[in-house]
């Protein structure tokens, strides 16, 4: 099923102009050989503009993107890329290594879990 959005609204003439500058900007064609309508070019090029902001960071996250940090002792990894040599199944840890989880804060403020290793 295919959802669309439809946007309508009223800018100042500063903020148009941005807009209409930025717009014309992503939407020119590509090459003598773009067939598209000038409306697929503006919505393609707007689509383009928010996956490019987005893939930034927005400005509520400082522009930090989501990370994760993976703690294995040399065991667990030496054992998973031999599995992965050996079998398309997912690697596992050795037995001996139990993982205990701590909670810990991030950068931006928010409390997550993070693995620590018993052995």
């Amino acid at each position: 099923m295919r959802v669309f959005v439809y946007v309508t609204g009223f800018l100042n003439t500063v903020t148009g102009a941005k807009l209409k500058k930025v717009i014309e900007s992503v939407s020119a064609p590509r090459d003598k050989d773009d067939t598209r309508t000038g409306a697929q070019r503006r919505v393609q090029g707007l689509d383009d503009l928010l996956s490019a902001i987005l893939a930034g960071g927005l400005p509520a996250d400082k522009g930090v993107k989501p990370h994760m940090s993976v703690f294995v002792n040399a065991d667990t990894l030496t054992a998973a890329a031999e599995r992965v040599k050996q079998t398309s199944e997912p690697a596992l840890p050795p037995a001996a290594t139990t993982p205990t989880w701590r909670s810990t804060t991030s950068s931006g403020g928010r409390s997550v879990d993070a693995p620590t290793s018993t052995s």
